[in-house]
């Protein structure tokens, strides 16, 4: 448990110079600094070796706090007698910031998609769903864990409508022609066989660069308006007291 060397990175990180630390116990130095662990990660064992890996939250001894990622592993003698561990750090702070950013921006995200009005579902290129919000759930009848990976075509199911002809391209064709394609008029087949008046738009999602990353399909229940419209239409042939 006493130090033997220290690199000049080690050095760098928490600033003790190497001659002040070789020699010296290990655990003078944990005593000297606060360490929690965030989270333990695997112990791989073999029969020769065995790496211990682990998430750390540190307050050096100067006061600066950082994230670490910590591995350790035992080293031998040439003739396989054991002879100390030997660690290895990397100061992962950035990265733990990015993570932590990234988590709050993806749940503002779906924050919005579930409060606005609209059904909206998200894919990858092959076509396998990624995200889907509540009133989209509540329209297809499948929750997010059942949905999360399936393919768009199983969760939102059109019927052929007989007569009726499509005009222009399909959902489908969106990667494909890397185009947002606009259509009304649909039968949309719940999971529980509920049938809704459905009318979508569909649009690519792009990388920076503008190559294709996905598809993001919006829809509304139209089933109301239909019904209202086609009131109307009859209204307008017919005498509303004798029919």
């Amino acid at each position: 448990g006493v130090y033997q060397r220290v690199n000049t990175a080690w050095e760098q990180l928490f600033r003790i110079p190497a001659a002040q630390i070789v020699g010296q116990p290990l655990q003078a130095l944990l005593d000297s600094m606060q360490m929690i662990s965030v989270q333990t990660g695997h112990m791989c064992t073999d029969a020769e070796t065995s790496l211990a890996e682990q998430e750390l939250h540190i307050v050096a001894p100067d006061g600066r706090a950082f994230d670490a990622l910590y591995w350790q592993a035992a080293f031998t003698t040439t003739d396989g007698n054991p002879a100390g561990t030997i660690g290895a750090m990397m100061d992962i702070t950035l990265r733990r910031q990015a993570q932590v950013a990234l988590r709050a921006e993806k749940e503002r995200a779906e924050v919005t998609l579930s409060s606005i009005g609209d059904a909206v579902i998200t894919t990858d290129l092959g076509w396998r769903i990624e995200s889907i919000n509540t009133v989209a759930q509540q329209l297809t009848g499948w929750t997010a864990d059942q949905a999360q990976g399936c393919l768009l075509s199983n969760v939102f199911e059109l019927m052929d409508v007989p007569g009726q002809t499509p005009q222009g391209p399909k959902w489908s064709d969106v990667l494909s022609l890397r185009t947002v394609v606009h259509a009304d008029n649909q039968v949309l087949v719940s999971h529980v066989g509920q049938h809704f008046a459905v009318e979508y738009t569909a649009s690519p999602i792009a990388k920076t660069d503008g190559s294709p990353m996905g598809c993001v399909l919006v829809f509304r229940d139209v089933s109301e308006k239909r019904y209202l419209m086609q009131q109307i239409s009859w209204l307008a042939y017919h005498d509303e007291l004798t029919g």
